[in-house]
């Protein structure tokens, strides 16, 4: 009798895993070799990585991208990176970016140039800084746009700012901007914030490195502004009573009563009669024209309003407040807590406005403010500096400018003419110098479906206003 057996081979195929132990990986993935053919108007790119790229890898947008646009199309096949661009012409450039991941930890490539189809002796990469407190959890993306042709490059976030490499660009002018595609479809929209080079930026810089190989830091920063091409939203609407309602809009902005009754309580807040015809303008000069009547469907819970009114605040020692409700004239004082120290200081009820004196301290206060209305009293809490300085504003003759626009931490704060004298707490503070007078300013405008700066700052400066000993 015959005995049959089976030899039964496992093969084990090898897994791809983080190794284990040791510190982690934290260097962007890195190229081995590229292989280059072309063929009539398209070309073949083959991109060997020197470790597997991740399957979840963008091959498109923040991935790959094309300077000046091409069509292409792209496929990842474990370290093998095939690209095919079609209607190639003249020179080109393909650019990697965070969308190509590292498979093991997921590392992103770090915006740089992939391959360049008509390779020079000059490899310069010029570094542009973008204004930002903090970087954009979104993607920026920059375009310098020139003789009809677009060049897109992708922001490199660092802890504390945004930075641009920019190269690999034909001699030119080239008008330079940047945006946070906060959407993610790689296009800009008027909502998401822009950086704007604030000239037009010409190409190759005139200063160079030591090296023709190497990067050029530019010491220009691309500053951040908001494209405003509509007029004001419609305000959020709550009905005090019968008669009164408050207006509360996203933006500042400019009230006039064409009919009926209304005040600012501040550059946000409106306070208007039933019936009135008004129209409001924001700070680019954009109008909406509306009339208030009962029953809006957009009306909203009614709660007492106490702010501060921001001109008259610039222009005073005291902090004037005004409100939604109104009283009898009354004098009071107000409270202050520092640690276990406590200050007061004169209060003063007139009608719709509140005026608070300064207290003996420089820091920051909370204070309650009680409003009486038609049912009960009413108590709002405010954090206030105590107290404000006096500094006088440049007087700045030889740029022409002729008014500051003040901005805090916060945002806008005022405007004041060349030397004046204005009273402001203790912090810094970025004063706008403009060459133009009147309450409305459009520095940026649209074109194209590009943003551009039509009316620059003469001067930008810092303000600082250091608490004093009395």
């Amino acid at each position: 009798m015959k005995h049959f057996g089976w030899a039964v081979l496992l093969v084990g195929c090898a897994s791809i895993h983080p190794p284990d132990g040791g510190p982690p990986d934290r260097t962007s993935p890195t190229v081995r070799r590229m292989r280059f053919s072309q063929r009539g108007q398209k070309a073949y790119l083959t991109i060997l990585w020197r470790e597997y790229l991740s399957p979840a890898s963008e091959l498109a947008g923040k991935g790959i991208w094309i300077n000046p646009p091409h069509p292409f199309q792209a496929k990842l096949a474990g370290k093998r990176l095939r690209l095919r661009i079609d209607s190639v012409s003249g020179c080109w450039v393909v650019w990697g970016g965070e969308g190509l991941k590292d498979f093991t930890e997921g590392n992103p490539f770090s915006p740089q140039p992939l391959w360049v189809s008509c390779p020079t002796a000059d490899t310069l990469l010029v570094a542009y800084t973008l204004e930002s407190k903090a970087p954009p959890e979104a993607p920026v993306w920059a375009e310098l746009y020139a003789e009809g042709r677009t060049y897109r490059f992708l922001g490199i976030k660092g802890e504390a700012s945004i930075t641009l490499q920019v190269g690999y660009l034909p001699q030119g002018t080239y008008h330079a901007w940047a945006w946070a595609d906060e959407d993610g479809d790689g296009r800009w929209s008027l909502s998401e914030s822009i950086w704007l080079y604030p000239s037009p930026l010409i190409w190759p810089p005139a200063r160079r490195p030591d090296s023709l190989k190497g990067a050029l830091q530019d010491t220009i920063v691309w500053t951040a502004w908001q494209a405003d091409t509509l007029p004001p939203s419609l305000p959020r609407v709550s009905w005090r009573d019968s008669v009164w309602a408050v207006l509360t809009f996203k933006e500042p902005v400019l009230l006039s009563v064409v009919q009926g009754e209304g005040y600012s309580l501040s550059a946000k807040t409106l306070l208007l009669r039933n019936g009135t015809i008004f129209a409001v303008a924001d700070s680019a000069g954009h109008f909406l024209r509306d009339i208030l009547l009962v029953g809006r469907s957009d009306t909203q819970r009614y709660e007492p309003v106490i702010t501060p009114w921001e001109g008259a605040n610039l222009t005073l020692p005291q902090w004037l407040l005004r409100s939604s409700e109104t009283w009898e004239a009354r004098d009071s004082f107000w409270v202050g807590r520092i640690g276990d120290t406590l200050y007061a200081a004169e209060l003063q009820y007139r009608g719709h406005e509140i005026c608070l004196y300064p207290l003996l301290t420089a820091a920051a206060v909370e204070v309650n403010i009680s409003l009486p209305t038609r049912d009960t009293v009413n108590t709002v809490k405010l954090k206030l500096p105590a107290r404000k300085y006096p500094v006088s504003l440049p007087q700045d003759s030889p740029s022409g400018v002729r008014r500051w626009r003040i901005y805090g931490p916060q945002g806008w704060i005022g405007e004041a003419p060349p030397g004046a004298e204005v009273w402001l707490p203790p912090g810094t503070y970025t004063l706008l110098g403009l060459g133009s007078e009147g309450p409305f300013w459009r520095p940026v405008q649209i074109r194209e479906g590009r943003p551009f700066l039509t009316e620059l700052p003469l001067v930008r400066t810092q303000l600082q206003v250091l608490p004093r000993t009395e």
